[in-house]
């Protein structure tokens, strides 16, 4: 299995407690599909460059996890789905 990176932007309008649910819900997605999350962590609260769904600033966590190839896809598409989470990059 290979190993990512998954770096997503949450609003700093949620609550702690919905952005512990964003993270809780993106490693659930990553376990279900066959993977296993090495580390999570919350990068930094900040000013976007670039406003996005009218929020200037959000909150940047990466997760670092193995999967298959084949079960990125469907993460990707949950995360784009996920109304909360304003941008993901997976690497």
């Amino acid at each position: 299995m290979q190993t990512y990176e998954l770096l997503y932007i949450t609003s700093l309008q949620d609550t702690d407690a919905g952005r512990t649910a964003i993270k809780e819900q993106a490693v659930k997605l990553i376990q279900e599909a066959g993977g296993t999350v090495v580390a999570t962590r919350e990068i930094a609260r900040q000013r976007l460059s670039y406003p996005i769904k009218k929020q200037t600033a959000g909150e940047y966590a990466l997760v670092e996890f193995t999967a298959p190839g084949a079960a990125l896809r469907e993460l990707e598409r949950e995360l784009r789905l996920a109304v909360r989470v304003h941008r993901n990059l997976r690497m």
